[in-house]
């Protein structure tokens, strides 16, 4: 009877071990689904990410172009402006030379009319 019950035993044993076996079997069905999931969920995050990194890289490209392109103006701005403070400073020694020639010429004019009069004196 002892071996009776010992099968027995390992009989119920062995069920259980049957059962604990399809369970496991079902949870790793489950996990792998999840799993799947996952790498799926994962693998989409990487491409919007690597498209994300991409707009982000012609965006920086694009503000790149716009700085220099401005960099370029303002440096076209300031030899502009210094040409136009030589123009300037040009046109005001040229006036201040005619100021200065015509300054004479008058004095010349009041010297040749007082010598003239005091010859017709």
């Amino acid at each position: 009877m002892r071996e009776w019950h010992s099968m027995h035993k390992e009989w119920d044993a062995f069920e259980a071990s049957k059962k604990e076996v399809v369970v496991e079997k079902a949870k790793v069905v489950v996990l792998r689904a999840k799993l799947e999931a996952d790498q799926a969920n994962f693998e989409t995050e990487v491409a919007q990410l690597a498209e994300a990194c991409k707009q982000w890289k012609e965006i920086c490209e694009k503000d790149n172009n716009e700085k220099r392109a401005l960099r370029t103006d303002v440096n076209n701005l300031k030899a502009e402006i210094e040409k136009l403070k030589k123009e300037k400073a040009d046109a005001e020694a040229s006036r201040d030379e005619a100021h200065s020639y015509r300054e004479r010429r008058e004095q010349r004019e009041v010297q040749t009319c007082a010598t003239l009069a005091l010859r017709n004196k």
